[in-house]
């Protein structure tokens, strides 16, 4: 598919994926974004913190609480984990008339990538490493 077009190279290990890892306090998203390719850790999401990007500057201007069925109305779609104490899901996708009304606003999913990533994590730090060794005298 179209959205898997940037891993179109041949990998031969688990060791070549590469994953974008967003580690933040907030993560704040503008109304704009539909789609978000990374491992998100944070104390606080939000889908739809700026009605537009004009607005990222001033922290004062973010939109929470006062978003209407016009504010945030494309669907995201997360490819990745999201670790998080607090999200706020404000996206209003689906939330109009018609064939739009039952869609989810936000997804979230985890490809295939993101598995073979934690694998090849996992792989690359398995061994033991000694740090020091000393010989102690032989008990009779």
């Amino acid at each position: 598919s179209n959205a898997d077009a940037e891993y179109d190279s041949t990998l031969t290990r688990a060791g070549e994926v590469v994953q974008n890892i967003i580690i933040a306090k907030r993560v704040l998203i503008t109304s704009r974004v539909s789609r978000i390719d990374a491992i998100i850790i944070a104390d606080e999401v939000n889908t739809c913190a700026f009605k537009s990007i004009n607005d990222v500057k001033d922290y004062s201007l973010a939109a929470i609480g006062n978003i209407d069925a016009d504010d945030c109305n494309n669907q995201l779609h997360f490819r990745g984990p999201v670790i998080t104490k607090k999200i706020t899901l404000n996206r209003t996708y689906g939330a109009g008339s018609g064939n739009t009304s039952v869609q989810r606003a936000e997804i979230f999913d985890l490809n295939p990538y993101t598995y073979l990533w934690s694998f090849g994590q996992m792989a690359r730090y398995s061994q033991a490493v000694t740090v020091y060794s000393r010989e102690l005298p032989t008990r009779y």
